[in-house]
């Protein structure tokens, strides 16, 4: 009876190991792919970030250079509220660093 006792004990050892093994084997490849979606997040939110940053410095040149805006098609009040809008999404990205 001992030795049959001991057999059950070494494969419930032995399923232990494997079951952990794969659980762990798991949780490497789970936690690998969210950081790999990490950095694709990333490097998303820092292109949209630069593009506002270019919008923003394009729009206060254009309204440089076109005081007015352009009648019919974008009000210097257009733009502007355009500027302001980009100035505060950019803002609530600030904590970002690209």
């Amino acid at each position: 009876m001992p030795t049959l006792f001991k057999k059950m004990q070494r494969r419930g050892l032995v399923v232990w190991i494997i079951v952990f093994t794969a659980l762990t084997f798991y949780g490497i490849h789970r936690n690998t792919d969210l950081a790999n979606q990490g950095v694709i997040a990333h490097s998303a939110l820092c292109s949209f970030k630069m593009d506002l940053q270019s919008r923003i410095v394009n729009s206060e040149t254009f309204l440089r250079n076109h005081p007015q805006g352009i009648p019919g098609l974008a009000t210097r009040t257009d733009i502007l509220t355009s500027i302001k809008n980009q100035k505060l999404t950019l803002a609530s990205l600030s904590e970002l660093h690209c």
